[in-house]
């Protein structure tokens, strides 16, 4: 149904804009509402926009960390490790970024992709496609979680022109409004982003520390496997696997398998499963009671519980087959990120959508463990060797279900696990410290305009 707003014509001039979704009763009352909290404060009185570009003739370094949106962890604002050789820098990086720049999206804004540098030992190069700043006056731990705060999501969203692709000016970004506690909350609330980040990057190190261990264990991290463009294989070969395509025949994938056979017990993991199976369709509904986890849930290293769509309590018992349970393994298969690998480590009941794969081993195997094998190098190797499809990959049970999983000293197994728990507790952690100053920060700039 049509909603209606009325407007003075004065408004309008002053904005210079007729598109009517500007114009939103909502957007209006929180353009007075932020008018009234930040008497009048801008984000550029507290930072201002980076001007030292990156020439790649400039730097002799071998490689650099590009900072760009489609890295960027949408929670937590952090930019996965992202080294790419400077004599192949896309024509994006365009601004030399420092430790804790802060870089707002200009594009798609609603997604809100905003992220504060935490990166410094490579040289550090931001996407023009962000608004590159740099603070002053004021912590930048402070700044980043206004630029996640509800209320700026929704002022600089307002500004977007184009419906295809939307998107922001870096003026629209320096001209939103900036709310300034007193310094104690200020302190407080940037304290608490600090000791997040403070978490994140122990739970980072925690699961590279895990993968590290799992790799120099199986040997991988001296050995190399054959990547040639090409290769002759048998023709039995082809019959036996019931596959024609060239991909599946890589020479680097039977060397990766005779490796591991020769030095290790393996299993496949069809025989360590009780369950192997995609979830479903599910109908969807608002206010829902079970959560539907999805392959956007499945990040490179932890699985995220938030953001779930909802189903309803009929909808989940009419699909036991899809009920996700503790230490279940929830595998990515289909798309760009095929393969990447989760244990649900929640007790909170929760139903599998039909491009999550659902895998629950039956053995005393720990699934943690299955699960970082799948989703480090012995996995991606076998998932680029299994996965089909030309326009898109995809990762089908009966592929899966051939994976090798190697088998370590069970004391090893266990402490590589238990690195993988410790990292998913820090992170824990770390969501809830930036969860309650992003809450702090909100109600704070509500309570000065109830004041004001």
């Amino acid at each position: 149904m049509a909603t209606w707003n009325k407007v003075q014509i004065s408004y309008v001039n002053s904005k210079r804009r007729i598109d009517s979704e500007f114009y939103r009763l909502e957007d209006i009352i929180l353009e007075d509402h932020l008018t009234r909290a930040c008497s009048g404060k801008k984000i550029r009185d507290f930072s201002f926009e980076i001007k030292d570009r990156f020439k790649k003739t400039f730097y002799s370094d071998n490689y650099f960390q590009y900072n760009d949106i489609g890295n960027t962890d949408l929670f937590f604002g952090f930019i996965n490790k992202n080294l790419i050789k400077i004599k192949d820098a896309p024509g994006r990086a365009c601004f030399i970024n420092e430790y804790n720049d802060i870089l707002i999206s200009t594009v798609r804004p609603n997604r809100n992709a905003n992220a504060i540098v935490d990166h410094s030992e490579f040289l550090q190069v931001g996407s023009n496609g962000f608004c590159n700043l740099r603070t002053k006056g004021v912590d930048p731990n402070y700044i980043f979680i206004i630029s996640k705060s509800k209320q700026f999501i929704q002022n600089v969203s307002r500004a977007s022109t184009s419906s295809m692709y939307p998107s922001i000016t870096n003026r629209d970004i320096l001209d939103s409004p900036f709310f300034l506690p007193n310094t104690k909350e200020l302190c407080e609330i940037a304290e608490k982003v600090k000791r997040s980040r403070i978490l994140l990057r122990k739970a980072s190190e925690l699961y590279s520390q895990a993968t590290q261990l799992l790799e120099r264990e199986l040997g991988l991290d001296k050995t190399s496997f054959i990547n040639d463009l090409h290769f002759r294989t048998g023709f039995s070969k082809i019959l036996l696997s019931r596959r024609i395509d060239s991909q599946h025949f890589k020479p680097g994938f039977g060397q990766l398998i005779a490796h591991l056979g020769k030095n290790f017990n393996t299993l496949k993991l069809g025989n360590i499963v009780s369950k192997n199976r995609r979830g479903i369709q599910p109908v969807y509904v608002s206010n829902g009671k079970i959560n539907v986890v999805n392959s956007q849930h499945i990040t490179p290293v932890h699985l995220a519980y938030d953001n779930f769509e909802t189903t309803s309590e009929k909808e989940f018992n009419l699909h036991p087959e899809a009920h996700i349970q503790y230490g279940d393994i929830l595998v990515y298969t289909t798309g760009a990120y095929v393969g990447q690998t989760n244990p649900y480590l929640s007790t909170e009941p929760a139903l599998a959508s039909n491009h999550v794969n659902l895998l629950r081993v039956k053995t005393d195997i720990d699934s943690v463990y299955v699960a970082l094998v799948l989703n480090t190098l012995t996995g991606k190797l076998q998932t680029e060797q299994h996965s089909r499809g030309s326009a898109q990959a995809e990762l089908y049970p009966q592929d899966i279900a051939k994976f090798i999983i190697p088998l370590l000293p069970e004391t090893t197994m266990n402490e590589i696990g238990n690195l993988v728990r410790e990292s998913l507790k820090a992170l824990h952690s770390s969501k809830e410290l930036l969860a309650q100053a992003k809450s702090e920060v909100e109600t704070l700039i509500e309570q000065a305009a109830t004041k004001a």
